[in-house]
């Protein structure tokens, strides 16, 4: 799964669709491969558009993802009313969820929403094996962050995957 970040900004330019489409005919990716990530404050600017959006890129065949859900105010009418498939819990609750009741209730409370609404979540920024624990314990379904792997330059993944080839 390749996942593509857009900007709220990206979303509202009336090309935005024709130059994903273009990207797609060009690369030859399957947009079945392609998970997007909109951030939450994405829906602040234009629900209408945004909702357009996310049906056009999901008729493609494309997932969508909210990005660092829960730093936002977007109301969760919004987020039922929008064609989803995760939720991205933003690494500033993970980081010390370990510690902080208040950052461990919100964690658990994202999933459990999520669940709820038939949707996947993955947590950001996770870094240490007690973290991971204590995510998996809560049904969280997909994990990222340094303990899995540092950031990485362009080249050094093109080996990765070469390796895994």
């Amino acid at each position: 799964m390749l996942s593509i970040n857009f900007s709220a900004h990206q979303l509202l330019v009336a090309t935005f669709i024709d130059e994903v489409d273009r990207v797609i005919e060009e690369t030859g990716v399957n947009p079945r491969d392609i998970e997007v990530e909109i951030t939450e404050t994405s829906m602040l600017f234009d629900l209408g558009i945004t909702k357009n959006v996310i049906s056009d890129l999901k008729h493609r065949g494309m997932r969508i993802a909210i990005d660092d859900f829960g730093t936002g105010f977007s109301s969760l009418s919004h987020l039922q009313q929008l064609d989803v498939d995760t939720l991205k819990i933003d690494q500033s609750f993970i980081r010390d969820m370990l510690v902080d009741k208040g950052d461990a209730a919100i964690t658990t409370s994202v999933i459990s929403l999520a669940r709820g609404l038939g949707l996947s979540t993955t947590a950001e920024g996770v870094e240490n094996d007690q973290q991971l624990k204590v995510l998996r314990a809560s049904g969280c379904d997909y994990y990222q962050g340094f303990l899995f792997s540092p950031a990485i330059v362009v080249a050094d993944l093109e080996n990765l995957l070469l390796v895994g080839s």
